[in-house]
């Protein structure tokens, strides 16, 4: 029976450069940090990051310039303040960036794991409180395990 235990570096060496990484957590709770120091450390470059709420994780790795593309549905660090690499990036225009609610992220998750195209969501407009129906679009491939 072949080994299934694999470490952390062995994970990543198998990511190729410029692949869509979809991560977990909230803020600062449940981040990937392993996962992030490691992509530091293999200097994985053009990386599309996808995040619900994004924290420290991704904030190391738009920090350290990996990130080209950054889907997310907003982002802090909690009571520690705001995700600065991430906010200078967007800033500079160094990352091409994407907001969506942290819904139409699970959704594309969702749409992803059910082998469709997209899942339809209301997307409200304040202003004027009305109401349009949006596409929301998943990546190419999504891999669960």
């Amino acid at each position: 029976m072949t080994d299934k235990v694999k470490t952390v570096a062995e994970i990543i060496q198998t990511v190729p450069d410029g692949s869509h990484i979809a991560l977990g957590g909230f803020a600062i709770n449940r981040c990937n940090i392993v996962v992030a120091h490691e992509l530091i450390r293999q200097r994985k470059k053009n990386l599309t990051l996808s995040q619900g709420v994004v924290g420290l994780d991704t904030d190391l790795l738009v920090g350290q310039g990996l990130v080209s593309r950054l889907i997310m549905g907003g982002g802090s660090l909690d009571r520690f303040g705001p995700v600065h690499c991430v906010n200078r990036a967007r800033e500079t225009r160094s990352v091409d960036a994407h907001d969506y609610s942290s819904l139409t992220i699970c959704f594309r998750y969702l749409a992803g794991a059910l082998g469709i195209s997209f899942i339809p969501a209301w997307k409200r407009d304040r202003p004027r409180r009305t109401s349009s129906v949006c596409n929301v679009r998943l990546p190419a491939k999504i891999i669960f395990s």
